[in-house]
């Protein structure tokens, strides 16, 4: 049995090495499928390291450029400088980016970036928009401040890490905050909603809670603080807190309790917002609802699209589960009619890009076109509505594909693509010859072709604001593509706002488009005629996506247009059947205001500084005691917040003056130095190393002691892991040693492991062999089985789901009998060994894999896992093994989830009984566990009296061969509990399940013999016989029957585990009396 366990234990540990993705160490899991080895290269700029691929280059280098200027204005912000180099690792697009190996867990489209702490490296992909990327660039550079702080004031290595963990509206807040300098239209729209609506959360609530809305609350939060205190005490606290606590600095610093903070700012919130709501229309006042998100955890609604009849839409939602899946719906009343595509769970639909992507119909409203990632790259897809079947999948050589919009004639595509990481606009006909439009740094998003086919609208940051010298991007504009020509046309009356999503009238002689130029997002009308521009709508919260560059527009021939609006915590889809009948308000006679005010404290903000004092200095009064880093400037040196022959200039740091300051500490590119990647590796993490020695003693001398560490390179491409425990000599130690190469599609990995068991055999008062002669000792005997294996496995992604895994081991296992003690007559110590036998096998495996299962706090919640698996061992052990294990999740409702599982394991040949297993117990066959049993029961002693063995009811769940069925119904009881000063209880839900099952060998010792290579007398192996139903009196060690048990239990999420506690209720035990049981993981 022991050895049974170490092959299960060692396959594992291969698995950890070479999966496809970081579940696949799992046994299941999601493939992170490398679809591209990328060919990585280095800049060097003064601060960081920039790695990137070739086609990447031209935006890669503008990057380093920014973040030198990013971190020139953070540094003054948060009074810190960095001592060591940091890396920053560039990807083209986000489906590029989603297959990084820098981090070991599957990346969501809504991650656009991340800043990881164990090596400090922020991984992001490039969007398209340069300003968009900066901002989300800033946002990661603000947490690589943060660790470093944190890391280097040593706190993680003072206290325990959970006492020195900040609260996510702090970490977060503070990011979004310091990257925009402000409150934004999208954080706007949530504090107007949040306030109207009463979810607005206080700090103690944000403290619980570790979701979206501490992002945008948090920069609220921080707003505050800096229109109050000024900003240059975000530095302050983001010093004082991981060292003394959030409430201990925020009062020390601010001279106000955390309470009191949070009354002032709740408060100032209300006052900001609630006046609002008369002021502003409602959107019911002026069209019609469609979808029905009313209340905070109800589905959203997004990418809305029309029909040109107007009589259908299409739009993505997770209205019956957990992902973005593709919709029908009646447009005029919003009934559903059907799901067109599903997301997430089939490798041709990996993503429908919900975040920045939406449908269109063709003209004749046959055809729906829409793209969606496959295979590590987006296609555009042609589907026949009705038919439901998809006409055409295009894939070109970009890295990404959004928004299609279809010719009038019906023949071809406009669309916006990216190619190395920078956007354009290109066409398609439907047979996949692309052409062409732009070829240039700026932003070119969300193309709609005119009716009359002659022009393309779209959205770009073009225009003489934008300087890509100085890295310095105008407002997003409304432009025109002129076909013929070529050229490209600028719409007047935009110098304020971000101007999106522009979609056109049936008779192409108006625009509708949405702008946040007063602070919000409306709805305004450009007349192509006249060049009149107005404002229809005057919304609360305001027209807006997930993100300022989601779609949220559709403009039918018929002549109604749909919009997507922010409200409850959500988006519902809205229909206003004629746009242009809408009173219009003119541009001129509209307030200047490019963004909403911060809610403000009780003095102002910082003016905005002048020309000269945007390429000011950061204050070095403030920096003293760090090391200050310069660049070189001809023969000399300058600081790097210094430009050239700039004066040093004192006054108050405000963040929104050093973002508006484009020339501050921005370097050339003329100092960077290119290399080539070279694999490097560097520690992840290092166990705390153990040491120690005996001399003398009962067993004798020895050293003891053990660590572990884990090594990677930079892009997570090579790891190694070493681990190992010395228990007094090298035949005692346990060790592993893996290594894995994760850069192309097919992962591979290598590992050696040694680990002995140790069995008592017996002791007291025995007759040892000395010199001849058998002298009396008191001695203990053990067995001890040394079990060391050597593997290999490949492991190859067919997609993000399947794969397939092919694998070998080398097992070699020596068994000794081991005397320790003293004589009795001279007290003279016993330490012998003797060799019993050796034995080595080897065993080829290959496993096809499949999960799309979704997970949730305790467990899988949804979709489907299988393993189908074989191997045969050849050697000394000869047998054969098949293993089938399916799992299946029903969700209800996103809350009740019936999970179901079948395994099937079948082991054949002259040694498959050697490697048995007890199959009992809270893991497989619940009220069954090894350790309720006891062989002077009742229950053991009235079957055993016919039986070879002592307790054949628990015996008869041992065998190399089982089949086992488990049902479970699960549902949350607790999803979120604040219990006075014990904080938050985990969540917890219950489980009502019913097993069976039962286990097999192809035949049994009847009478152990340890003396023998099989533990096994000679001649007392019998055959066992498999039964649906033991007749009385038959032996059931010989004669085996399923067994059935029902229970309840409870999980509950605790730290890093699931602490799982069930009764069960054995219906093949003789007295079925309830049995409760404690085990540890993850339901199945």
């Amino acid at each position: 049995m022991t050895q049974r366990l170490l092959v299960a234990v060692a396959a594992l540990a291969a698995a950890a090495l070479v999966g496809a993705s970081p579940a696949s160490a799992q046994y299941f899991g999601r493939n992170k499928v490398q679809y591209r080895a990328f060919d990585f290269k280095v800049i060097k700029t003064a601060h960081f390291d920039i790695y990137f691929y070739d086609q990447e280059r031209e935006a890669a280098l503008d990057a380093a450029r920014m973040v030198e200027r990013a971190y020139a204005r953070l540094s003054r912000i948060l009074q810190h400088e960095f001592r060591e180099r940091k890396p920053i690792i560039l990807y083209a697009s986000h489906t590029d980016f989603q297959q990084t190996n820098t981090l070991p867990f599957f990346i969501d489209e809504g991650t656009g970036g991340v800043t990881e702490s164990l090596k400090n490296r922020v991984i992001l992909p490039f969007t398209g928009s340069y300003a968009d990327f900066e901002h989300v660039l800033t946002h990661e550079l603000v947490h690589a401040f943060q660790y470093d702080i944190i890391f280097r004031r040593g706190v993680i290595s003072e206290a325990s890490p959970f006492a020195t963990r900040l609260p996510l509206w702090f970490m977060e807040g503070m990011a979004e905050y310091l990257s925009l300098g402000r409150i934004d239209a999208l954080t706007a729209a949530w504090l107007r909603d949040a306030a109207l609506a009463g979810y607005l959360r206080s700090i103690d609530e944000m403290n619980r809670r570790d979701d979206y809305l501490s992002y945008r609350f948090g920069q609220s939060l921080w707003a505050y603080i800096g229109s109050k205190w000024g900003d240059e005490v975000v530095g302050v606290l983001l010093q004082k807190a991981p060292r003394v606590g959030i409430e201990r600095a925020f009062q020390s610093t601010l001279g106000i309790t955390l309470q009191e903070l949070n009354d002032e700012w709740m408060a100032a919130v209300r006052q900001t917002y609630l006046p609002q709501v008369a002021e502003f229309q409602r959107p019911d006042h002026f069209a019609r609802r469609l979808t029905h998100h009313e209340k905070l955890d109800d589905p959203w609604f997004l990418a809305p699209a029309i029909s040109p009849d107007g009589q259908k839409m299409a739009f993505l939602s997770q209205r019956d589960g957990f992902f973005f899946d593709l919709w029908l719906a009646d447009a005029r009343t919003g009934e559903i009619k059907r799901k067109l595509i599903e997301a997430a769970r089939d490798p041709d639909f990996e993503s429908l890009r919900y975040l920045t992507s939406s449908a269109a119909f063709s003209p004749d409203g046959r055809y729906l076109a829409f793209a969606a990632q496959i295979g590590g790259q987006d296609a555009l897809y042609i589907m026949d509505v009705e038919r439901k079947t998809i006409r055409k999948k295009l894939r070109f050589d970009l890295n990404g594909i959004t928004n299609p919009s279809w010719s009038p004639d019906g023949t071809r595509l406009v669309f916006t693509g990216l190619d190395g990481g920078i956007s354009d606009l290109f066409i398609t006909d439907l047979d996949g010859n692309l052409q062409r439009l732009t070829n240039d740094r700026y932003a070119d998003l969300l193309p709609a072709w005119s009716p009359d086919g002659s022009v393309i609208a779209f959205s770009t940051d073009r225009g003489e604001q934008t300087d890509f010298d100085r890295l310095r991007y105008g407002n997003l504009r409304v432009a025109l593509y002129h076909l013929e020509s070529g050229e490209i046309e600028l719409l007047p009356h935009q110098d304020v706002g971000k101007n999106l999503n522009p979609v056109w009238s049936p008779d192409g002689r108006s625009l509708v488009w949405v702008s946040d130029r007063t602070g919000t997002n409306n709805l305004y009308l450009f007349d192509l005629d006249t060049k009149g521009f107005y404002r229809i709508t005057d919304v609360l919260s305001g027209v807006i996506g997930i993100t300022q560059l989601s779609p949220v527009l559709s403009w039918s021939k018929d002549g109604r247009l749909l919009f997507l609006y922010f409200e409850q915590a959500g988006y519902n889809i809205y229909a206003v059947e004629d746009p242009r009948g809408l009173e219009r308000v003119a541009v001129a006679d509209l307030p200047a205001e490019a963004a909403p005010a911060p809610v403000a404290g009780n003095i102002a903000a910082p003016a905005a500084p002048s020309a000269e004092e945007r390429s000011a200095e950061p204050d070095s009064s403030r920096t003293r005691g760090f090391i200050a880093s310069y660049y070189r400037d001809g023969d000399q040196f300058r600081p790097s917040a210094h430009l050239p022959d700039t004066p040093v200039t004192e006054g108050p740091v405000s963040v929104i003056a050093l973002l508006d300051s484009a020339d501050l500490a921005l370097p050339d590119t003329s100092d960077f130095e290119i290399r080539d990647y070279a694999v490097k590796f560097t520690p992840d993490i290092v166990g705390r190393p153990t040491i120690g020695a005996q001399v003398g003693g009962y067993y004798g001398n020895g050293i003891y002691g053990g660590s572990y560490i884990a090594l990677s390179d930079m892009l997570g491409n090579h790891n190694i892991l070493l681990a190992g425990n010395v228990n007094g000599s090298f035949s005692d130690a346990t060790f592993f040693a893996g290594y894995s190469f994760l850069r192309t599609r097919a992962n591979f990995g290598v590992a050696m492991e040694q680990v002995p068991f140790y069995r008592y055999v017996t002791g007291g008062l025995l007759g040892i062999e000395r010199d001849g002669q058998q002298e009396p000792a008191w001695v203990d005997v053990f067995d001890r089985d040394v079990i060391r294996t050597a593997q290999a496995m490949i492991a190859y992604p067919f997609s993000t789901f399947r794969r397939l895994e092919l694998g070998v081991s080398g097992t070699s296992i020596t068994r000794d009998r081991l005397v320790r003690g003293y004589t009795a007559r001279t007290g003279s110590r016993v330490d012998e060994d003797f060799r019993l036998f050796d034995a080595a096998f080897v065993q080829p495996v290959a496993a096809l894999v499949f999960d799309n299962s979704l997970f949730g706090a305790t467990g899988p919640i949804y979709g489907r896992r299988y393993r189908l698996q074989a191997s045969r061992t050849l050697g000394e052990y000869t047998f054969s093994e098949f293993l089938l294990d399916f799992r299946n999740y029903w969700n209800w409702k996103r809350r009740v989830v019936f999970a179901s599982r079948l395994i099937g394991l079948v082991r054949t040949g002259q040694d498959a009984d050697w490697f048995a297993v007890y199959w009992g117990g809270p893991y497989f066959l619940r009220g069954y566990d090894g350790n309720s049993f006891d062989v002077d029961s009742d229950e053991c002693r009235e079957l055993a009296a016919g039986s070879v063995s002592r307790c054949p009811v628990r015996d008869q769940l041992i065998g190399s061969s089982a089949a086992i069925m488990n049902l479970e119904l699960r549902f949350p009881i607790i999803t979120e509990l604040q219990i006075g000063f014990l904080g938050n209880f985990p969540p917890v839900d219950a489980v009502a399940f019913f097993d069976g099952g039962m286990a097999w060998d192809n035949r049994v010792c009847l009478q152990q013999d340890l003396t023998q290579p099989d533990d096994c007398r000679l001649g007392a192996w019998r055959d066992v016989t498999v039964v649906w139903d033991r007749k009385p009196g038959q032996d059931p060690f010989l004669v085996r029957e399923p067994l059935f048990s029902y229970g309840f239990g409870l999980r509950f999420n605790i730290f890093y585990t699931v602490l799982r506690l069930d009764y069960a209720f054995p219906l093949n035990r003789p007295d079925r009396s309830g049995r409760f049981s404690v085990s540890f993981g993850p339901s199945f």
